[in-house]
C-alpha cells in the first residue's frame, strides 16, 4: 500500500511516505505551541490556519487537507509520535 496522499511509497511501519510522514510531525509538533499560544485552539481549527497562511510549506498543506478531508483521517494524528 502506497501513501494515501502522494501515492508514493510508504516505509513498512509507517502509514505515510517518509516526506509526509515528517510534515505531520513537524504539524503536530506546533500545534503544541498553538494550543498554548491560543489558549486550546481545536486541532480543525489550527490546521484551517495553517493552510492558509503563506509561510506553510506544499507537504504540510498536503497532509493538513488530508487529515481535513475525513473524520477517519485524523487517526492518522494520534498515531504518529
Amino acid at each position: 500500500m502506497n501513501c494515501p496522499i502522494c501515492s508514493g511509497r510508504k516505509q513498512s511501519s509507517l502509514k505515510l511516505c517518509p516526506d509526509h510522514h515528517k510534515a505531520l510531525k513537524g504539524i503536530i509538533e506546533s500545534y503544541e505551541v498553538w494550543n498554548k499560544a491560543y489558549d486550546g485552539i481545536k486541532k480543525k481549527e489550527y490546521l484551517r490556519e495553517i493552510i492558509n497562511r503563506s509561510e506553510t510549506g506544499k507537504l504540510a498543506i498536503a497532509v493538513a487537507q488530508f487529515l481535513l478531508d475525513g473524520e477517519d483521517n485524523m487517526i492518522l494524528w494520534n498515531m504518529v509520535r
